[in-house]
């Protein structure tokens, strides 16, 4: 098997800047991403809102205010608690709501992160790169992206939920650190899938295969991903101090920088 020459992490970072600074267009795409997230979010927390509106149950409380305003006494526990079983079943169907709201919008995430992968797969092939890139990756693997990111935190919550929510239930004060140092290793076990979703673009594999293929890569190079990764959030994290041009110097710039640095670092050290 063949692996190609292997660049070092900052050359790796630099040539994702230089890519970037030859195939401005990619910008776009998270221009787009950001645009449609945010028309999805309105359009669904909006019906969210109106829906919950409507089912209020407004009569009740109504029935309830009028009573205390003449004699706080009337108020029937019956009347109390039927009311409270009314909010709690609401209350439970809104958080089911936005937990499906918010998949919903990471579904319009993975379409043009995937798209971005792909561009930068083909920046790293023909040094230029074009929307339609985007637009055939997004079609061929949003679905398989975004299931991928559900079965990382979904391993995220059982992790916590196993290491975390027993001490933090248990009432025990000398048991709170615990859920903070369990963070520690998880961050370890993490980098493992740092490549999951490029590995699935670049070898148009299965959600399980990305992942399986991902671990074996990241092994291979377990301290140099871990260099890289940890550069790109020192990089963004100092510039996240400056006030809004943080914020738009990540999003157009240490974001797409990074797809195109992780592409490279990825077609670099997988075995052909």
């Amino acid at each position: 098997m063949v692996m190609r020459k292997k660049r070092n992490i900052i050359n790796t970072i630099g040539a994702g800047f230089k890519a970037w600074g030859n195939n401005f267009i990619i910008v776009l795409l998270f221009i787009f991403c950001i645009l449609a997230s945010l028309v999805v979010a309105l359009i669904l927390f909006s019906s969210i809102g109106a829906i919950f509106m409507k089912a209020f149950p407004i009569g009740l409380l109504t029935e309830l205010k009028g009573l205390a305003e003449n004699d706080a006494n009337e108020i029937s526990s019956e009347l109390m608690a039927q009311f409270s079983s009314l909010m709690g079943i609401q209350i439970f169907y809104l958080i089911i709501a936005v937990i499906i709201s918010l998949l919903i919008i990471e579904l319009v995430r993975a379409y043009f992160f995937s798209g971005a992968i792909g561009m930068a797969v083909e920046i790293s092939k023909n040094k230029k790169t074009s929307l339609s890139s985007m637009i055939k990756n997004g079609n061929k693997f949003f679905w398989r992206y975004w299931l991928a990111k559900l079965v990382i935190v979904i391993g995220i919550l059982i992790w916590f939920a196993v290491f975390s929510l027993p001490s933090l239930l248990s009432g025990n004060i000398k048991l709170i650190y615990i859920p903070f140092v369990s963070i520690i290793p998880l961050i370890f076990i993490l980098m493992l899938f740092a490549l999951v979703e490029f590995c699935l673009v670049l070898g148009n594999l299965s959600v399980f295969g990305a992942i399986k293929k991902s671990i074996s890569v990241v092994k291979s190079n377990y301290w140099e991903m871990f260099g890289l990764v940890a550069l790109f959030y020192l990089m963004m994290g100092i510039i996240s101090f400056i006030p809004w041009i943080g914020s738009l110097a990540g999003l157009l710039v240490f974001i797409p920088v990074q797809i195109i640095a992780f592409t490279i670092f990825a077609i670099e050290r997988i075995k052909k």
